[in-house]
């Protein structure tokens, strides 16, 4: 909930607003420009982790800890394929460790404007560094065929999973799921469980339909996140459908 709304209704609320609007779109367009983005589910995580990022205008500097939840941009930020152009005002900041999860992150500092641009970067990275490498570490050279053959939802969630929680530990088949579904169950962890589960080439699919996994805080988060992103999506098509002159 957010000031009394379900959080993609207040979302709306405030995209009703056209100065909102107007600068959420330019923040989005700017992600698309650098990014091959998801622009919903760029949104919806923008939103979750900072909701003044999505129509940020402001060249001042915001920590990526403190305002945001980018915990680790401060080491990666070099390698999101970005241009120079736009991580020349970005900086690192130091390692501190984090109280939640023990472990130590290394934000960064970067203009409010960039927030949006930074959350798609990362997204797109943790997914295709971090998601296909234990993919392919696990099946080979099937792990092409396997996201090919994944249905586009599952395909999101596994990334919005992969931004949550990038690596995790290895999963260890002698001790039961639920006392591996902590802070320290990640992609790579999921991954392994489902592995060992099928015991055969690896559906991602399995990700919407097995249950057990639906006790993952994490993973309920990303089933969330991608549900309000298809809304919107959805919510979007119907609106220009109704609104736009057939040709």
């Amino acid at each position: 909930m957010q000031n009394g709304d379900v959080r993609v209704v207040w979302l709306l609320r405030q995209l009703s607003r056209s100065s909102t609007a107007e600068a959420a779109s330019r923040n989005l367009a700017r992600a698309v420009q650098f990014v091959n983005a998801e622009v919903m589910l760029t949104l919806i995580t923008a939103s979750r982790e900072s909701s003044s990022s999505i129509a940020a205008t402001s060249d001042e500097p915001v920590n990526t800890f403190a305002q945001g939840g980018l915990d680790f941009l401060g080491g990666e930020y070099h390698s999101l394929g970005l241009p120079r152009s736009v991580t020349a005002s970005w900086e690192s900041r130091a390692r501190i460790r984090n109280a939640e999860s023990g472990n130590f992150i290394q934000p960064a500092n970067i203009p409010a404007k960039d927030q949006v641009l930074a959350y798609a970067a990362q997204m797109n990275a943790s997914f295709d560094r971090n998601f296909l490498k234990f993919l392919r570490a696990i099946l080979g050279a099937a792990a092409g065929d396997a996201v090919t053959k994944t249905s586009r939802a599952a395909l999101l969630v596994w990334k919005a999973f992969a931004f949550l929680s990038p690596a995790g530990k290895a999963y260890d088949p002698k001790k039961g799921l639920d006392s591996q579904l902590n802070m320290r169950f990640g992609i790579r962890t999921c991954l392994e469980y489902l592995h060992a589960k099928v015991d055969q080439a690896l559906p991602l699919d399995l990700l919407l339909s097995h249950q057990p996994l639906n006790r993952s805080e994490r993973i309920q988060i990303a089933k969330a996140r991608v549900a309000e992103a298809l809304f919107l999506e959805r919510a979007l098509s119907t609106t220009r459908d109704l609104l736009e002159p057939s040709v």
